[in-house]
């Protein structure tokens, strides 16, 4: 199990909330980097994970998925797309009918010029990437204190939906700040993305099917502004 590789350090929670205080300054107040913007994530969850497993750590996280492993993407992603559509449809029947599109990328398809939307295009899988970085130093710390006091199944359960929940209430401002849509919908949609972390045993095996799925929507974004 990919927890139980890991050596979690005494002080883990500290880098923790430093990243997600920096993570709610900068999305609260619309700070940008400029070309640099894509790199925030990544360099802050990589600081992060590393300041609570170490070098070695790291390591372990990235290691190269078995070849199989890549196989199960179609169905990651066809499990995304299914658990997003039956979510939505939940909320329609509970009246939730006000939800908002990915802002953005609709920022960079209606707002900037083609070189912005190219370059998005090219470096927005850096910033998928960041956010598997972001969810995982969440979901595993937790996952390792838990194990010692739960049962296995159930310490995966309450891991893995606070990381879920944690990754949803990112993309508040990603979704004008619907609260169904990022924290049912969005949060729904992580949990095929982190149960492949422990198929693979390796966030990369995540990061893969969570790259395909967003390029599966930025490209259909993109074919609807022009057709």
């Amino acid at each position: 199990m990919l927890a139980k590789e890991l050596e979690l350090k005494k002080r883990w929670l500290i880098p923790l909330l430093i990243l997600y205080i920096l993570i709610v300054l900068k999305f609260t107040l619309s700070i940008q980097f400029g070309a640099f913007d894509y790199l925030f994530l990544p360099f802050l969850g990589i600081l992060t994970l590393y300041c609570q497993f170490g070098r070695q750590g790291v390591k372990l996280l990235f290691k190269r998925p078995k070849s199989n492993m890549f196989l199960w993407t179609p169905l990651i992603v066809f499990m995304c797309v299914l658990i997003g559509t039956v979510t939505v449809l939940i909320g329609r029947s509970l009246g939730i009918t006000n939800l908002a599109a990915n802002g953005g990328i609709e920022k960079i398809f209606n707002n900037h010029d083609l070189f912005s939307k190219v370059i998005f295009f090219l470096f927005a899988w850096i910033h998928l990437i960041g956010e598997e970085l972001i969810t995982a130093a969440v979901c595993l710390p937790f996952l390792i204190i838990l194990l010692k006091i739960f049962p296995k199944k159930v310490a995966i359960m309450i891991a893995v939906l606070l990381s879920s929940l944690t990754f949803g209430a990112i993309h508040l401002p990603t979704y004008d700040w619907n609260i169904y849509q990022s924290l049912i919908v969005i949060s729904a949609i992580r949990l095929p993305f982190t149960f492949m972390w422990f198929k693979s045993r390796s966030i990369l095996g995540g990061a893969i099917p969570h790259i395909v799925l967003d390029y599966i929507i930025i490209i259909a974004t993109l074919l609807t502004k022009f057709y």
